[in-house]
């Protein structure tokens, strides 16, 4: 519809004034030749003051032929393709050494744990899967609707579940973003995502390739980065456990002094930031967690709304036909 043309329905009043105002001229030149009585008489036959019926006809036209000129049109939507029904989003799990200080209690790991039991309480119809990560990263479980399966292997996992130590965040994100390309639901899309990578760590890289980059990376692959964040910036000491998970003394360096990790949670909110999330601290509890699935429904739902094709089908004809038609009697009466 174009409302600029609405202006043009004003036509139909002042040509309903117009058609009065000559009726009403040629009523008094009449009045000079013919007495009242006779006037009278012929007015009966012939009235001037009430339009005709074939100046209805035009008057109708006129109203028609102004709203085919307004454009009148109805939306129609169009489904692309289905929307798939939830995201897709892989749990990166650190399970470092450094996973094991008491800075948080009973320990990182712990909190950590605790806060992916907390997101999949928030998440609903979503495609879970977890992942755990040193300086390699394996599938602990795959993409999943069944909760129940990570919160059966949550307990088992410790920071010996991987021989190898250390951690790569850079490898881990990696690894997790080709996981997503091969498995996710839908088409990966920069500008509509529908799948995410939620890190959870302290923070602590001893990895060689630049997060940062690898980061922007998986942003441009249509991956949205989130982070918890575990652990306080305070920091402490990492224990050294055996096989039955008792802890004997402290991990020291090279001049026997003993090793302060501290949480990182500034660098992985940037981290996050720059993979086009939001991080969180552990810390914050299922509040703080909220903050991401509230990011994840809102990009789902922009990208539901792409998925529909917006459609305007034009109906000006229908008034420019009954305008013809009304124009056709006019002229036949």
């Amino acid at each position: 519809m174009h409302p600029g043309n609405i202006g043009l329905l004003l036509l139909v009043p002042l040509a309903l004034l117009f058609i009065f105002w000559s009726n009403l001229r040629v009523l008094k030149k009449l009045r000079r030749y013919y007495s009242d009585r006779n006037l009278e008489i012929l007015l009966r036959v012939k009235p001037l003051v009430r339009p005709r019926l074939h100046e209805y006809f035009l008057l109708a036209s006129l109203a028609f032929l102004a709203v085919a000129l307004m454009r009148p049109q109805v939306l129609q939507r169009h489904s692309l393709q289905p929307p798939a029904a939830g995201a897709d989003i892989e749990i990166l799990l650190d399970l470092s050494r450094s996973m094991d200080a008491e800075d948080v209690k009973p320990s990182r790991l712990e909190q950590a744990k605790a806060a992916i039991v907390s997101l999949l309480r928030l998440l609903d119809k979503d495609r879970v899967g977890l992942m755990v990560f040193t300086t390699e990263t394996r599938v602990a479980v795959p993409l999943t609707k069944d909760y129940a399966q990570i919160l059966a292997i949550l307990p088992t996992l410790s920071t010996d579940t991987l021989e190898e130590q250390g951690t790569d965040l850079a490898a881990a994100l990696t690894f997790g973003a080709e996981n997503l390309k091969e498995n996710a639901q839908s088409a990966l899309d920069p500008k509509f995502p529908s799948s995410f990578l939620v890190l959870v760590s302290d923070g602590e890289d001893t990895g060689q390739a630049s997060v940062g980059v690898q980061a922007k990376q998986v942003r441009k692959d249509g991956i949205v980065l989130q982070s918890i964040t575990s652990g306080t910036e305070q920091g402490g000491p990492i224990p050294i456990k055996d096989a039955q998970g008792l802890s004997h003394g402290f991990k020291k360096d090279s001049k026997g002094q003993t090793v302060i990790t501290h949480a990182d949670e500034k660098s992985m909110q940037a981290m996050a930031t720059l993979g086009g999330g939001n991080g969180v601290s552990a810390a914050e509890g299922s509040g703080a967690l909220k903050s991401l699935v509230d990011t994840q429904k809102k990009l789902l739902k922009a990208r539901e709304r792409e998925l529909f094709e917006q459609e305007y089908t034009e109906l000006y004809f229908v008034p420019l036909n009954l305008a013809l038609l009304f124009v056709f009697l006019y002229f036949a009466i």
